[in-house]
């Protein structure tokens, strides 16, 4: 409140035009009206989902309740009332968590036998915190610039004293 540039200002200018309006014409005015009508959906979105996780949780106790059955009575398909459950299972190759001394040590090995390159694959988002951080060096930024762009990314965040309804 003691800056007197609040109506200049990207982050209250909004703020104060609302607040000088007439409280019959509060709702009317557009800024007011998006606000309002995303604080909705955004509250909607936090029922929902809650209500999600809820039911993914009981669909994970499912879940593992028709692989147990699959497996104790030799099954693929379970019957139901109205649909059937399809239950397969496969081995695959699990990896070593990233940053382990395991996957040090497996990034090692494939390096030593040559087939690195064939596994490797970029991760867009250590590239992007290493050039925002001037990780390396101006010439590698430089060499990077040519291969990269930028894009502006929005972010929408309610604030309030309600936000955790």
């Amino acid at each position: 409140g003691w800056c007197s540039y609040q109506d200049l200002c990207p982050a209250r200018k909004h703020l104060v035009a609302a607040e000088a309006l007439p409280r019959d014409r509060w709702k009317d005015e557009p800024g007011v009206a998006i606000a309002d009508a995303y604080v909705e959906r955004w509250r909607r979105r936090k029922d929902i989902d809650a209500d999600l996780k809820s039911v993914e949780a009981e669909m994970d106790e499912l879940r593992e309740a028709a692989i147990a059955f699959a497996e104790r009575e030799g099954v693929q398909v379970i019957a139901g009332t109205e649909a059937r459950l399809r239950v397969t299972g496969r081995e695959r190759i699990v990896s070593p968590a990233k940053n382990s001394e395991e996957r040090a040590a497996l990034e090692a090995e494939l390096r030593r036998l040559g087939v690195w390159d064939e596994v490797a694959s970029l991760d867009p988002y250590a590239l992007e915190d290493a050039v925002a951080a001037g990780a390396w060096s101006p010439e590698v930024l430089a060499a990077l610039e040519a291969h990269l762009r930028t894009q502006k990314r929005w972010t929408v965040t309610v604030l309030g004293s309600d936000q955790n309804k």
